[in-house]
């Protein structure tokens, strides 16, 4: 068919720098929404009539720099097509060495990996990274998937949770700060939120705190819908999921769902 064009081979790049930020469409694309509208039946592109097994793997590495990222990074990935169907991509993707920066903080990747199993937009998370203060050494840890990512700290020496993030924020363990678990939750979770976006991870609610047995407590949510944020939560040990309901700029409803429990909690909020 003369119409139709098939792509095969493999594409080694020389290895060259990257200097701009990718910036999104604005648009939702969360698998979870629908958008309903009035259109008319999607037109044929010259896309269709593509078919493509295409191999890219880097014989040197790639550099990433902006204001806030400076990482090397390799492919050995394969992209497929075939006729009037999406593109796959198979493969990972390595980062070899770099850092992220959050204003004066700057935190260094170790080896890296993205795994790519088909959706280009939902890899597969093996990311460290290593954040050095004085004596101690504050490893980050990032898995899972870039719309379900899990994050764990480790420090040597030893520090809580809580501590942790006190010193990624303040630059002190907060030994001798009067300073609450809530505000270092607050602030962490602004923290990481603020880092998953630059790797690329999406969420709308993201919350780090500390149970009762010192350990992380976490909540990550997506909203599914305008007013419905649906959020994953682990506290003291127990995993859970709460569904949020907006109902008004002063109103709104929390339905708790655990293995043994369930509680609905109406929360107003005054100006």
């Amino acid at each position: 068919d003369k119409q139709r064009l098939f792509l095969s081979g493999l594409v080694e790049p020389l290895g060259n720098t990257i200097t701009y930020e990718a910036i999104g469409s604005g648009i939702e694309e969360d698998s979870d929404i629908i958008i309903v509208q009035n259109s008319s039946q999607k037109n044929s592109t010259i896309l269709d009539n593509l078919k493509m097994n295409l191999r890219i793997k880097n014989q040197k590495p790639i550099k990433y720099k902006t204001d806030n990222i400076d990482i090397e990074f390799s492919n050995d990935i394969t992209i497929i097509k075939d006729y009037f169907k999406d593109f796959k991509v198979l493969g990972i993707t390595t980062i070899n060495r770099g850092y992220y920066k959050q204003e004066n903080k700057k935190f260094f990747f170790d080896k890296s990996y993205i795994y790519f199993s088909g959706n280009p937009k939902k890899p597969i998370l093996e990311v460290k990274a290593t954040y050095n203060k004085e004596q101690y050494n504050i490893q980050i840890f990032i898995s899972g998937t870039t719309q379900d990512p899990i994050i764990n700290f480790n420090s040597d020496p030893y520090l809580t949770q809580k501590e942790i993030l006190s010193l990624i924020l303040f630059d002190s363990t907060g030994e001798n700060s009067g300073s609450g678990t809530e505000v270092y939750a607050l602030l962490g979770g602004t923290f990481a939120k603020e880092l998953m976006k630059s790797l690329g991870m999406s969420v709308d609610h993201l919350v780090l705190g500390q149970g009762i047995d010192e350990q992380l407590s976490v909540e990550v949510g997506k909203k599914i819908s305008k007013d419905i944020t649906l959020i994953y939560q682990h506290n003291n040990g127990k995993d859970g999921v709460k569904v949020r309901v907006n109902h008004s700029r002063h109103l709104e409803t929390d339905i708790i769902l655990q293995p043994q429990s369930s509680s609905i909690e109406f929360l107003y909020k005054s100006d």
